[in-house]
């Protein structure tokens, strides 16, 4: 019972993480192409910050999910969150390169953030097949 309450809690930690991603990059998407470009720069910059911080709570669940063997596919799909949350948000979305980042920004946010949630989609659907098999109630 202990394990399945420290498990209930690191999926809901982690759901509530991937929540707030999944909302910052809405909202970055949100009248993007007709935002300022301080509202643009502002956006991206939460979003990075968003996913920077998710990043750091998945090495720790990944450890801890790894030795169960019923949690595979759930790690996986953790490994390849945090690859889309490197990949797309905090290389995608750091100031750095030629151009205006407010432009480079409207026209490549919408790809990397599009990436990033369905990177999220599939993680939810592992951890939910996983918390069910596990008997754990994750609620939305």
């Amino acid at each position: 019972m202990q394990q399945q309450s420290s498990l209930q809690q690191l999926l809901s930690g982690l759901r509530d993480t991937t929540t707030a991603v999944s909302a910052a990059a809405w909202e970055f998407n949100r009248d993007l192409q007709s935002a300022g470009p301080e509202t643009v720069v502002a956006r991206a910059t939460f979003l990075r910050g968003r996913c920077v911080a998710a990043r750091s709570a998945l090495p720790p669940a990944t450890a801890k999910l790894s030795s169960r063997p019923d949690a595979t596919s759930v790690v996986q799909a953790i490994r390849v969150l945090d690859r889309a949350l490197a990949d797309h948000c905090e290389r995608g979305f750091r100031q750095s390169g030629p151009g205006q980042w407010p432009d480079s920004l409207r026209a490549w946010g919408p790809f990397r953030s599009r990436a990033i949630t369905q990177a999220i989609q599939r993680y939810d659907v592992a951890a939910e097949k996983f918390a069910g098999k596990a008997g754990i109630k994750l609620g939305k």
